[in-house]
């Protein structure tokens, strides 16, 4: 089995696999970009928030196209990945230490 490589885990999570029998030009990012991408954020899950920015960037320049009844809102991939940049962004806070502090009431105990 062969083993999957963080930019082969990043591309997946991203939608932007390579496909196997194509190269990266088949996919919005290229070799470098991922690269990039990991080096600077250090893992997979702290480059995902940023992928899905990078991939609504390239994504902004699609509209929406109706030819006779035929109609394909390709504008949705745009606000459906700032959608998902921000979900991965929201979900990277979950792991930072957030202080609560409340009072601990035990029964019984007067103090």
């Amino acid at each position: 089995m062969a083993n999957v490589t963080d930019a082969d885990r990043l591309r997946a999570l991203v939608g932007e696999a390579i496909p196997e029998t194509g190269t990266a030009a088949d996919t919005l990012f290229t070799s470098v970009e991922i690269q990039d991408l990991l080096a600077r954020n250090g893992d997979v899950e702290k480059a995902l928030g940023e992928a899905w920015e990078m991939k609504a960037g390239k994504l902004s320049d699609l509209v929406d196209i109706q030819d006779g009844d035929q109609r394909r809102s390709l504008s949705q991939a745009h606000a459906q990945a700032l959608r998902m940049a921000k979900w991965y962004y929201d979900r990277g806070q979950v792991g930072i230490a957030k202080t609560r502090i409340h009072r601990i009431q035990r029964e019984g105990f007067q103090g």
